[in-house]
């Protein structure tokens, strides 16, 4: 499945929220892939990366599931919906 960049990072953002409010935990990088039907994990890195250069989440460096959604990440969920 392909998506255009923005509706990929679109699709990321909400993926991350959604384990975050369903887990209480972020998800691995395979989880996102597995999610929004990605080939590979190599693709969620690179979305992340993208989200990372926007302000809409950060990453807790040396921590597995260390994916943080920001205010910023925050408010574009709110205005997505």
């Amino acid at each position: 499945m392909t998506h255009s960049g923005v509706e990929a990072r679109r699709l990321a953002l909400i993926e991350i929220q959604r384990s975050l409010n369903e887990r209480g935990l972020p998800p691995t990088r395979r989880e996102i892939s597995v999610a929004l039907g990605w080939a590979s994990p190599s693709t969620a890195q690179e979305i992340i990366g993208k989200l990372i250069e926007e302000g809409l989440i950060r990453v807790e460096p040396g921590i597995p599931r260390g994916i943080r959604i920001t205010a910023m990440g925050a408010k574009a969920l709110t205005v997505e919906v």
